[in-house]
This record gives structure tokens, C-alpha cells and sequence, in this order.
């Protein structure tokens, strides 16, 4: 009798220890596949920040030609406001719009 008790408790320990591995095993499963699915979307979400970055990078050289583009225009008018304080633009003003004339100049008119 004492046999038989012990071989039953051996194999009740036996299926305790079967349970106990086939829920590891299936908890280890749902562990892993949470990971592989946290893995997806981090790689999907690294190559959709990668495309976004991409197109930053792109729009940040547009606007540094755009500032480029503005300095060579802000330079140019700097040039011509000192140009249109110049003595030489008065004169030409003075001679174009308003028919003067510098003093020892000759003026000759076409006849009627």
C-alpha cells in the first residue's frame, strides 16, 4: 500500500510539473509574441520618422537657398540706395528728367 500511495504521489507530481511546463510555455509565447509586435511597430515607426526627417532635411536646404537668395536681394538694394545718393545719380536725374544742365555744358537743339 505504502507503494502504491508513493506512486501516486509521484505521478500527481508529475502532472503538476506537465501543467506547470505547458503554462510557462505558453506564457514564454505570449511574452514573445508582445515582443515581436513591439519590435514591428518600433521599426515601422523608425522608418516613417526616418521619411519625416528626410523631408526636414530637404525643406531646411530650400530654406537656406531662400536665405541665400534673400542676402544677394538685400545686398543689391543696400547698392542701389547708396547708388541713388550718389552725386552721379542726382546728375542724371537732374539731366534725363528734369533738362538741366551742368554749368560749361553746350546745349544744342534740333530746328524746327
Amino acid at each position: 500500500m505504502k507503494e502504491m500511495a508513493v506512486r501516486q504521489r509521484a505521478a500527481a507530481t508529475r502532472q503538476r510539473r506537465r501543467r506547470l511546463r505547458s503554462r510557462n510555455r505558453a506564457a514564454m509565447m505570449a511574452i514573445m509574441a508582445v515582443v515581436c509586435v513591439l519590435v514591428l511597430v518600433l521599426f515601422i515607426r523608425g522608418q516613417s520618422l526616418k521619411a519625416q526627417i528626410a523631408a526636414n532635411n530637404a525643406r531646411a536646404d530650400e530654406l537656406n537657398a531662400q536665405i541665400e537668395e534673400e542676402k544677394a536681394r538685400t545686398d543689391e538694394i543696400a547698392a542701389l540706395k547708396e547708388y541713388y545718393q550718389s552725386e552721379e545719380y542726382i546728375r542724371e536725374v537732374a539731366r534725363d528728367r528734369l533738362g538741366l544742365i551742368e554749368e560749361g555744358q553746350i546745349v544744342f537743339r534740333p530746328a524746327d
